[in-house]
Formats: C-alpha cells, sequence, structure tokens
C-alpha cells in the first residue's frame, strides 16, 4: 500500500470551514459523520446495483478507501487490471458521494486525477495529489473536474480492445466553464456525477430554490460575491445537465 498507481479524488466540502467553526462537535456528529458512516457502509453499495451493473465491479469497490481532512475528503483507489472496473468503482463511490452530500446541504466541488502516490491508513502523499488539490481550490462550482490524465485514463479504460463488447464506460457530458484568472487554463472539463433519478427528483425541480437551500443549509451564509458566484454556476450546471438528460430521454 505504501507506493502505487491509483485514482484519486480530492473533493472540497464547500463552505464547511463556516459550520466547522460555528457547530460542536454533538453537532457534526449527528448531521455530517453519521451521514459519511452511513456513506461508506451501505450507500456506495446500493448505488452499485443502479449507477454500475456489473457484478465484477464489487472487487474493485472494496479497495477505494475515503478519508476525511477537516473540510475535505480524498477518494483513493488503486489502480487494478481491467482498469475500466477500477474506475467504475471509483465513479460509484464518487457519484454516491457527490449526491448525498449535495443532499445533505453540505456541497462538493473535487478534482480527479491519476498516478503514483504513497496511500497508507495514515497518509496520502504525491504529485497526483498536490495536482488535485490546485486544481479543485480553482474550481467555482460544486461539480468534478477530470484532469487530463485522468482524461486519457478513462478513454483508454474504456476503449473497445480493453472493456469488450458488453462493458460501458460512465456516462460523460462535458461542460466548460471558467475558474479563477491564474494559470493559463480557463476551460476545465466537468463531469456529470448526478444521476438521472438525482436531477429528475421531485424535490429539485426548482433547481435554482433546491441549490440555493442546499448552499445556506447548516447555517452557512450564500450573502459573500464568492459563494454567490458559486452557487450560480452550479444552477447552471445542474440546469444544464437536467436538458441534457431530457434531451436523451426525448430522443429514445
Amino acid at each position: 500500500k505504501s507506493f502505487m498507481k491509483c485514482i484519486v479524488g480530492w473533493n472540497d466540502i464547500l463552505g464547511f470551514q463556516t459550520v466547522l467553526e460555528n457547530k460542536d462537535v454533538s453537532y457534526l456528529r449527528e448531521h455530517v459523520v453519521s451521514r459519511l458512516e452511513d456513506l461508506r457502509k451501505d450507500r456506495v453499495r446500493e448505488s452499485l446495483k443502479t449507477l454500475t451493473p456489473h457484478e465484477d465491479v464489487q472487487k474493485h469497490l472494496d479497495a477505494v478507501r475515503t478519508c476525511v481532512i477537516s473540510d475535505t475528503i480524498a477518494v483513493v483507489c488503486p489502480m487494478a487490471d481491467p482498469a475500466w472496473a477500477s474506475w467504475l468503482a471509483f465513479l460509484t463511490c464518487s457519484a454516491t458521494l457527490h449526491m448525498e452530500m449535495f443532499d445533505a446541504g453540505l456541497p462538493l466541488r473535487g478534482a480527479i486525477t491519476v498516478g503514483d502516490i504513497i496511500f497508507d491508513d495514515w497518509c496520502v502523499l504525491g504529485r497526483p495529489v498536490v495536482a488535485a488539490h490546485k486544481a479543485c481550490e480553482r474550481l467555482h462550482v460544486s461539480a468534478c473536474r477530470l484532469l487530463p490524465d485522468a482524461v486519457d485514463s478513462i478513454q483508454m479504460a474504456f476503449s473497445a480492445e480493453n472493456r469488450g463488447s458488453l462493458r460501458k464506460g460512465p456516462p460523460v457530458a462535458w461542460y466548460n466553464l471558467a475558474t479563477d484568472s491564474e494559470g493559463k487554463e480557463r476551460t476545465p472539463q466537468l463531469m456529470q456525477l448526478f444521476s438521472q433519478a438525482f436531477l429528475l427528483a421531485p424535490d429539485k425541480k426548482n433547481l435554482a430554490e433546491y441549490v440555493a437551500q442546499r448552499f445556506a443549509a447548516h447555517g452557512k451564509s450564500v450573502n459573500s460575491p464568492k459563494t454567490r458566484q458559486k452557487m450560480d454556476n452550479t444552477i447552471a450546471f445542474l440546469q444544464w445537465n437536467r436538458w441534457h438528460i431530457e434531451k436523451i430521454n426525448v430522443a429514445h
């Protein structure tokens, strides 16, 4: 476990520093820790049946590890053979995490990359971790960003010669969104991690109202310009994704 090629997801909980500063540990255990424990034990495996109906992905799901570090959640999956199974296990875990945390009023912004890292029960270290952390910080939306090496890895994992005729890759819909003014890259690629059932649920009929409520949950303030920007970008992103899903449903 000390040194291996892994898929790395780095996820910031938006506004969570404010929650940590203003809520006591009993509140955190009831409203945050209990949700994360339920995710780890049950919700991810339930999602596997609907999001990723491949029985042989189960053993790869057991290899996925999550670690909460203050206001950040790291998701790490060792890259195994076949690579597509590792990707499906990782994306099932990440998608469930993003949907459940958003519903809990704890929206995530994330970045996904691949590479060699030092990974054990007590540490996650390496260049991919730094890259994902920096990319995540520059993202002004509750969504998940794929770094170029992750895009290449997914495309190779689900290529015809690697996946077989019955293996399907994750449903990817790309969306370009400007980040901050630092650096040359201005339009990172975002990956759709919210399921059709999530986006078309009755409680999300008014997406603008739903997103605003989730961003303000747990006593978080949404009055600062940066927070408003993240919230507005998230509303636009989810509306675009729902339109994309509805368009596909009509076509079929």
